[in-house]
């Protein structure tokens, strides 16, 4: 199996700016630690995260809900600039 990622936006008017990533790859040392410097260099903060490991396919599985940091000096930010950032990932985890 393959690094795959998708993103979406949450619909909740409270939840107003928030992305929800939904990722599994393979499993292996380092994955929540290069997914989340690629989220802060991206200027976005973790807001919710749950992730697992099966050991029976040796899958990791990650969901995170994101922000913009109120403190990146990221200028464009949302959707179409987090599937970009985060499909760089794709060659190093695939």
């Amino acid at each position: 199996m393959s690094f795959w990622c998708r993103i979406f936006k949450c619909m909740k008017e409270s939840r107003e700016g928030v992305c929800r990533i939904v990722l599994d790859c393979p499993d292996k040392r380092g994955v929540v630690a290069r997914v989340s410097t690629k989220l802060a260099e991206l200027g976005a903060t973790i807001l919710d995260a749950h992730q697992h490991s099966d050991a029976d396919t040796g899958h990791f599985f990650m969901r995170y809900e994101v922000a913009r940091d109120p403190l990146s000096q990221s200028m464009a930010w949302g959707e179409a600039e987090l599937a970009s950032g985060l499909s760089e990932l794709q060659d190093e985890m695939g």
